[in-house]
């Protein structure tokens, strides 16, 4: 037993309850009456039907209260703590009828927290959404964390302990599911997620939030977005996927209400995306990172990203997929400036696949450190030519900056490389030179493929075929139709989402159209080839002059 009465942010949850009950059968009370009182108000027939609709919805909304309440309530009162259920099971025969008890991790429903009351002598469960317990937070202007990724980010293990999991009154959830959703609520584990809260679990975050706080002395708001068994090439995918969708919106709602500043990504994800190819789950990781970034209000592209590895015991037993998967993690903070690696802690011999509890306060705390060198990675000036650790899988870059590309081996159908900068948003201009056969050049958004992307129909990339001058995903004719030697000319407007070819200098084509919802808000140069003798440089300086408003790319 450890404690006589549980509390929740100091205030005795009995008390709680009650005041909560209390509260909402008085605001029922008063709306009934409002709505009595305006419709037999002396006032305009409009003024009355406005006010009794409005009386009502309050009504409506404090009869849900008010029901909350009571489904809390049924924890209420004087509660034991007990580690398990057989632990409560034992001390029944010493508990008075009505005695409610708290199990921490109850090995009969998964290790779960549960609610139990004495009733008849035996131990009756007492299902509570643990949402309706946590009380409601006003902070403002905390410091903001975007949690996202799958199921280790969330937090999939137990038991909680009371000394180990202490609550803060400083670190708060904005509430992605449950009774509260969408609103700030003091930050309990197990956290609200996209997928709702994993009873009896603990995740990295409040271990990563209370160092935080120790340290700073300033208020967190922790922004719960993860969903287990979720993959960087389906749910997660920017700017489709319905997971990333739901993490922007999550964390721009809880800026906008706090008035926080995001100060930092945690990131734990992997295990569904094994299937993927390397070079897919790469481009679309850092897509999705950029993403935030650039989405988020008050994210910046300064913001700090900590990237937390799969369970090392996973990666050690999987072979080689889930060691090429923790490579690209590896590889985030020499690629993504502002970014750290966390090589997570072992010992997870129960569930290999998930970190237990230990390993998940362990893990907090390496990320909070990790926090600082995030801040100090600085990018260094990038190559401005071909990425040499997307393209050499399939393709070899060479020249000063690494400029030129060739394809001296293919897969099956076509090859793909990316250029090492991006852009998100705004008017670029860049220039290719055909220094060798033909090829497919353009841009290429977050689902970049390694086979047969330039020219298919997707809109995902967009490019010209220089053979015979065809653009694509439209299958145009453009009539810019380049030969060896010429400089191919890309005018990318976001602002106007038009995309135009030209070569040396010359007209440009009529353009295709970019869209965002298929595109993504990452864009990069790219060459396609389906012939070893194709050889693509890109321009480290213009040739020709930019369209008007343009900027060249390489500056």
């Amino acid at each position: 037993i450890y404690s006589d009465e549980v509390t929740v942010g100091g205030i005795p949850l009995a008390s709680n309850v009650a005041a909560a009950a209390s509260s909402a059968a008085d605001s029922l009370t008063s709306a009934n009456n409002s709505a009595s009182s305006a419709s037999a108000a002396s006032i305009s027939e409009i003024e009355a039907g406005l006010s009794a609709a409005a009386a009502l919805t309050y009504a409506d909304s404090a009869l849900t209260s008010k029901n909350s309440a009571q489904t809390a309530a049924e924890a209420s009162g004087d509660v034991l703590f007990y580690d398990t259920k057989a632990d409560a099971s034992a001390a029944l025969g010493g508990l008075t009828e009505g005695q409610v008890v708290r199990v921490f991790a109850d090995e009969s429903i998964n290790g779960s927290q549960q609610f139990y009351r004495v009733e008849g002598g035996v131990l009756v469960n007492k299902p509570v959404d643990l949402g309706t317990l946590y009380p409601l937070s006003d902070i403002a202007d905390p410091d903001v964390f975007i949690l996202a990724g799958q199921s280790n980010m969330k937090g999939w293990l137990g038991p909680i302990s009371a000394t180990l999991d202490p609550t803060n009154n400083q670190i708060v959830q904005y509430a992605a599911t449950g009774a509260q959703a969408n609103r700030r609520i003091v930050a309990i584990d197990p956290l609200f997620h996209q997928d709702g809260s994993k009873a009896g679990s603990v995740g990295p975050a409040m271990e990563f939030a209370r160092d935080y706080v120790a340290s700073t002395s300033r208020p967190v708001l922790l922004v719960p977005a993860a969903f287990f068994g979720t993959a960087i090439s389906n749910q997660w995918i920017n700017p489709r996927g319905v997971n990333y969708i739901e993490c922007i919106r999550l964390a721009k709602d809880a800026v906008e209400k706090s008035g926080g500043t995001v100060k930092g990504i945690l990131w734990c994800q992997g295990e569904a995306d094994f299937g993927t190819t390397s070079v897919r789950y790469q481009v679309g990781l850092e897509a999705v990172l950029h993403g935030i970034r650039e989405e988020v209000t008050r994210a910046s592209a300064s913001t700090p990203i900590i990237v937390l590895s799969m369970t090392p015991e996973w990666i050690t037993s999987q072979g080689a997929n889930a060691v090429r998967i923790d490579a690209i993690h590896q590889s985030v903070p020499s690629r993504v400036g502002y970014s750290a690696f966390v090589a997570g802690a072992s010992g997870n011999l129960v569930d290999p696949i998930h970190y237990s509890a230990a390993s998940q306060r362990t893990n907090g705390s390496a990320m909070f450190t990790a926090l600082a060198t995030a801040k100090a990675n600085v990018p260094a000036a990038l190559s401005k030519g071909w990425d040499v650790a997307i393209s050499n899988t399939f393709a070899s870059v060479s020249g000063v900056d690494n400029v030129t590309v060739s394809f001296p081996t293919l897969p099956s159908g076509s090859a793909l490389a990316r250029s090492r900068t991006y852009k998100t948003s705004g008017h670029w201009y860049a220039e290719f030179t055909l220094t060798a056969g033909t090829a497919y050049v353009g841009i290429a958004g977050c689902d970049l493929a390694e086979n047969g992307g330039m020219g298919s129909g997707t809109g995902r990339q967009i490019a010209m075929n220089t053979s015979n001058g065809f653009t694509y995903p439209s299958a145009t004719a453009s009539g810019v139709v380049p030969v060896v030697g010429n400089v191919v000319g890309i005018d990318l407007n976001f602002d106007t989402n038009i995309v135009r070819f030209n070569k040396n200098g010359g007209a440009w084509s009529s353009g295709e159209t970019l869209t965002p919802s298929n595109f993504g808000s990452v864009a990069w140069l790219a060459a396609g080839s389906s012939n070893t003798t194709d050889q693509i440089t890109i321009n480290a300086t213009a040739t020709y002059a930019a369209p008007a408003g343009a900027k060249f790319w390489m500056t």
